[in-house]
């Protein structure tokens, strides 16, 4: 077990925010993916195979579209369960309807709220449910969350923080993890943050690092990774603008992070974990081409077809949001994305998108694992984080 390197060692409850590198992992789709630390740091091990995360995407990624994601290349944990918190009463049903169970693959679910009896009772009732992990949002930076005292807010008033992730560590069964951001205003007390959060009894910690100031502002400064890495116990979790495949990798290398959790860029590239295992099994990583954006929209439309047909938000605004994300992957594509964003109905957007890019080979879009035309901007990192 790595001990800080000021000494201080947090309390652990009992039986919570346990080491977790004796812990059998979750038995999930095997990659070849295993980080490698560096020597001089070495992090806890990440409780699931391969150590990837799909990020919690709230009002984008369901359970059902997350399982399509998985279906391309092996994901160690998917988040696509998220439960907003309010004041307003919420059954217990509908709390108990987010624990999705897909077959061999764990189940999280994402919790945002600022009111810790109502956030502990959610945790108690997702895990009754069988929620094998809860997730504690202290990272959404919107304006409308944070006025409310929820997600980045909490990083602001610590008392009210710690009581919320102790009532809810008591009653969660299985583990218990947070996604945090790397400070309010600025990043300078992030490792105090960190260690509080750790005494709380989490099991491992997701650090976007920005501050809630810069929201997506520049780029992560993938440096704060390695720094939180280098400071707790339980394993920490790299995030923030990886791209590309490429990136991960990067991030996972130069941070000695646990694991990374990858968000708005697998929306962009639906295929970029089964290019991280094709990285680590030094096989020639996927490219997509055009008309495999074209299938995979198609899957995401009749999902959502399904899922919202019948709703007031219905499915077309969704399936625009997708769009909007995907053709960021084809350069010079600000005219085909307007003409897809401006098509009426599901079908229109479907072959609005399938002109512009059904014939495309890999090599004209953004989408290989390296990043050929590196349309994003990626964090550039030294060997020494």
């Amino acid at each position: 077990m790595r001990h800080h390197e000021s000494g201080h060692e947090p309390p652990l409850l009992p039986g919570r925010g346990r080491d977790l590198t004796g812990r059998t992992p979750f038995p999930t789709r095997v990659g070849l993916w295993k980080p490698q630390p560096s020597s001089a740091t070495r992090s806890p091990v990440f409780p699931f195979t391969p150590p990837t995360l799909l990020a919690p995407m709230w009002g984008v990624l369901s359970p059902e579209l997350g399982e399509l994601w998985a279906s391309y290349g092996p994901v160690g944990l998917v988040c696509g369960s998220f439960v907003r918190v309010t004041a307003a009463e919420t059954g217990d049903d509908w709390i108990r309807s987010h624990v999705v169970r897909r077959a061999g693959r764990p189940v999280s679910v994402q919790l945002m709220g600022g009111d810790a009896g109502r956030m502990a009772h959610a945790a108690g009732v997702l895990s009754a449910a069988g929620a094998d992990v809860i997730d504690v949002n202290l990272g959404c930076p919107a304006r409308q969350v944070v006025r409310k005292g929820a997600g980045a807010a909490l990083l602001r008033e610590p008392d009210q923080l710690r009581e919320l992730l102790l009532r809810v560590r008591d009653q969660t069964t299985g583990l218990l993890s947070v996604k945090l951001r790397a400070g309010w205003a600025s990043t300078q007390g992030m490792v105090e943050i960190g260690r509080s959060i750790e005494a709380c009894g989490v099991d491992f910690v997701t650090l976007h690092p920005r501050s809630r100031r810069e929201m997506y502002d520049g780029v992560a400064d993938w440096r704060l990774v390695g720094e939180l890495a280098r400071s707790l116990r339980v394993p920490v979790v790299g995030n923030g603008d990886c791209w590309y495949a490429t990136d991960a990798l990067e991030l996972q290398r130069a941070s000695s992070c646990a694991a990374v959790m990858i968000g708005r860029p697998a929306l962009r590239n639906p295929w970029i974990f089964r290019q991280l295992d094709e990285l680590a099994r030094g096989s020639p990583p996927y490219a997509p081409s055009g008309a495999d954006v074209v299938t995979h929209l198609t899957a995401v439309a009749d999902q959502l077809e399904r899922s919202l047909g019948t709703t007031r938000r219905g499915p077309l605004g969704p399936l625009k949001e997708h769009v909007a994300w995907l053709l960021r992957a084809l350069p010079n594509g600000h005219e085909p994305m307007q003409r897809a964003l401006r098509a009426p109905s599901l079908r229109q957007v479907l072959v609005a998108v399938a002109r512009d890019l059904g014939s495309l080979p890999p090599a004209a879009l953004d989408l290989d694992a390296h990043g050929a035309f590196r349309l994003e901007r990626t964090p550039a990192l030294s060997s020494d984080p």
